[in-house]
């Protein structure tokens, strides 16, 4: 969405048509261009967040809604990530139905599977799966105090193996001992530009162009910037829903204490960014959650295009891998992932250069398996419209399938934006039909 707004203004401005994939090359005002969308988005952020938009928006943001677009985005991305897995050699594929296209693309191109590619990717996938498995008996604390004599067998806790971090780093070794990519053809994330960014201005595009042009820029990028802004916001609550903070309820004598996460449950959401600390405990803090994630969301927006930041948003696929691949139980593992990632950017670019695309695409796809199995839930809202033969379910089913179907076949911002259609349809419908 980002890059299809900043293309068709560039292109507007410079009135001078252009393949997408050579925007960056041909039109210098892409990235300052992209600053100011940054900047709109998180005006526009700081207003739904100001209204309490989240709370108006509810009634047209059902739980059918966003189940079927966590479903949709998921199988969107295992989509894109097929052609790294199998290291398929794709033509570029962009507009709308991006990921039916993928899929004959994918048939049509089966000739150009990289064998080497496809071993390393299906093994890491193969490997983090069973270890899944076997970490409930890796309990060595509790063999450790059988073997030593102890009475009390109790408070053992089971190994959580680092499964994606070990993946990296053995395949990374690998690829530069075998050297994977001249040898093999495998594809492999490559040089990755390091060091801090550089301090810019968000409006700085004002000063690159014309004033005649300036009305064009500011107002003619803001239905976008609303889009885009919509869209992170549905992300962010598909991501809540996903992986809620799972909280205990306390008696009354710890009111005082902090919420403590379920020691079997998901780790607190990540949407890419710091949220708030889990406030203290009440009964019922998913509206505090709500607005802390907001507000994580509009301080990046404004932030981020003072240093050449393009839109931030929550990441189901990241959210996922935190949530499934680590032990973390409080929102300072976003600290954490967001430090090291600093880290990997300022001094680690080197090693990043060997990590294989497929081992990569690998973890992603191992992460989103508990959201992509929610298409389950389509299913399940057909079953129970058949068996009671409601109104409301009949209402849950269209919402879902026509979310599902137009996210699949068109695009994300195309998809919510005919699941809210069709939800203020339904509400019409209750209001002046339904007694």
């Amino acid at each position: 969405m980002v890059g299809n707004s900043l293309l068709s203004t560039a292109i507007t401005l410079t009135e001078t048509p252009v393949d997408a994939f050579e925007m960056w090359k041909r039109y210098p005002l892409i990235v300052p261009l992209s600053e100011y969308l940054t900047f709109l988005c998180g005006i526009i952020m700081l207003i739904f967040t100001a209204t309490k938009f989240g709370k108006h928006i509810e009634n047209i943001l059902p739980t059918a809604l966003v189940l079927a677009f966590t479903s949709a985005a998921s199988l969107a991305i295992v989509t894109s990530q097929i052609k790294h897995l199998f290291g398929l050699k794709l033509p570029p594929i962009t507009g709308t139905f991006v990921s039916p296209r993928t899929w004959f693309a994918f048939v049509e191109n089966i000739a150009t599977i990289n064998y080497v590619t496809t071993l390393v990717g299906v093994c890491v996938f193969v490997v983090i799966n069973l270890l899944g498995y076997v970490e409930p008996y890796l309990d060595l604390w509790y063999y450790y105090k059988k073997w030593a004599g102890y009475e009390n067998l109790e408070g053992a806790k089971a190994i959580n193996l680092p499964k994606a971090l070990l993946s990296i780093i053995i395949t990374s070794l690998m690829s530069f001992l075998l050297d994977f990519e001249n040898s093999f053809g495998v594809a492999v994330v490559g040089k990755v530009v390091s060091g801090p960014p550089t301090f810019s201005l968000p409006w700085r595009i004002l000063e690159s162009t014309p004033k005649s042009q300036h009305f064009r820029i500011m107002i003619g990028m803001i239905p976008d910037a609303v889009s885009i802004s919509l869209i992170a916001y549905v992300t962010m609550k598909a991501i809540l829903q996903s992986f809620p903070p799972h909280k205990q309820e306390t008696g009354p004598s710890e009111s005082s204490a902090l919420i403590s996460p379920q020691s079997n449950a998901l780790p607190t959401p990540v949407s890419g960014l710091t949220t708030a600390m889990i406030s203290p405990v009440s009964l019922n803090k998913d509206e505090d959650t709500e607005i802390n994630e907001q507000i994580a969301l509009t301080v990046s927006n404004l932030v981020s295009p003072f240093f050449s930041g393009y839109v931030p948003a929550g990441s189901l696929s990241r959210s996922a891998i935190l949530a499934t691949q680590t032990e973390s139980q409080t929102p300072l593992a976003n600290f954490f992932a967001s430090f090291l990632s600093l880290i990997t950017i300022m001094f680690l670019t080197d090693f990043v250069y060997y990590i294989p695309l497929s081992v990569l695409a690998a973890i992603t796809i191992v992460s989103l398996q508990s959201t992509l199995f929610k298409i389950s839930k389509g299913y399940e809202i057909f079953k129970k419209w058949r068996m009671e033969q409601s109104i409301r379910n009949f209402k849950e089913l269209s919402i879902w399938f026509i979310t599902f179907v137009t996210v699949i076949g068109f695009d994300p911002s195309v998809g919510v934006v005919c699941g809210m259609v069709t939800c203020v349809i339904w509400i019409l419908y209750y209001k002046y039909y339904v007694k």
